[in-house]
């Protein structure tokens, strides 16, 4: 059987499970499994979909054994061009029933609340700000308002299509950067991440560029500019020498597509500062730089730990001793 929600595909390697313990296996990936309530299921294999009615006692394999046994799933086997078909097993989510009441209007402009014959209408304006509009005998009440349960709940953030970039590629651009930065005048740089398209893979490339110790500049003219189609222009990738990581006032006027961004600093020490963040049409979001960067994790063995022992314990009281 095979877990499928969305684009995501995985086998699932223990159907002994029921249906919701995979719902708990996967609800720290998908967040809006998390209200098991919402979450309904359905084994799709060849020509027979199945509902799963008691999600929490039926396991997966089981399920998968009674379509395998059932008169419609063998004759559609018969017709079928594939002979081995997949086993999907698909949870879907239902929406949360707002509603709005009668009295109330959601619209786009204080000019259409004013002209609905709604008593109470919300409408978004320019500052990015919902209001409220009330219209009574005593005149027309106009107030900021927020906290709108008729409206989806929003989390801003950053879901990539595409693999994180690898770690050894991202060692590769910290040497570069450490190689300008160990100048007797360290110097700014940049290079742009592309991810491949066709063989499925990132590719950095250098463009030609003005540094100085506290800017880059990479003129729009490039010479041998990438077949658009091909190549997908992913992130920048900028340092600050020895100073700080931080996106500069120059940075914000400068990183307004809609990329990933990532600056470098502190560079002479071991481990630099890095921070990411993305644009979305030049509106700014920082994200942890391991949800865009693999980030390699040092092991070391177990039995070191077998010589550690805590000088300290604690007494009946939990008093240090």
């Amino acid at each position: 059987p095979v877990f499928k929600y969305g684009s995501c595909e995985e086998d699932i390697s223990d159907g002994d499970m029921t249906f919701e313990q995979l719902r708990a296996e996967k609800e720290p990936d998908f967040l809006e499994l998390e209200d098991s309530k919402r979450v309904s299921w359905t084994v799709q294999y060849g020509r027979v979909t199945k509902p799963i009615s008691s999600p929490a006692k039926q396991k997966i394999a089981q399920v998968k054994e009674e379509i395998e046994l059932s008169k419609e799933f063998l004759e559609g086997l018969k017709k079928a061009k594939d002979k081995r078909p997949r086993c999907f097993v698909k949870p879907t989510v239902a929406g949360k029933s707002k509603g709005i009441a009668a009295y109330k209007a959601i619209l786009l402009s204080p000019e259409d609340a004013a002209q609905s014959p709604k008593p109470i209408c919300l409408f978004p304006a320019r500052d990015g700000q919902m209001y409220e509009m009330r219209k009574n005998k005593l005149g027309v009440f106009v107030t900021p308002t927020n906290h709108i349960h008729e409206l989806s709940e929003v989390r801003a953030g950053f879901q990539p299509a595409l693999p994180r970039i690898p770690h050894e590629l991202f060692k590769r651009i910290l040497a570069f950067f450490r190689y300008y930065t160990e100048q007797e005048h360290p110097l700014e740089v940049m290079v742009q991440i592309y991810w491949d398209s066709l063989k499925k893979r990132f590719l950095v490339v250098v463009p030609y560029q003005h540094v100085s110790g506290v800017e880059v500049r990479v003129p729009e003219e490039q010479p041998g500019q990438l077949d658009e189609e091909r190549f997908y222009y992913y992130a920048d990738v900028h340092s600050h020498n020895i100073m700080p990581a931080f996106f500069s006032e120059q940075d914000n006027r400068d990183e307004l597509a809609t990329r990933l961004y990532i600056v470098v600093g502190r560079l002479q020490r071991p481990s630099p500062e890095i921070r990411a963040r993305i644009s979305n049409g030049g509106k700014f979001l920082e994200i942890p730089l391991e949800d865009v960067v693999e980030v390699s994790q040092a092991e070391f063995p177990e039995y070191w730990t077998a010589s550690v022992a805590p000088w300290f314990t604690a007494n009946r009281k939990g008093n240090a001793l």
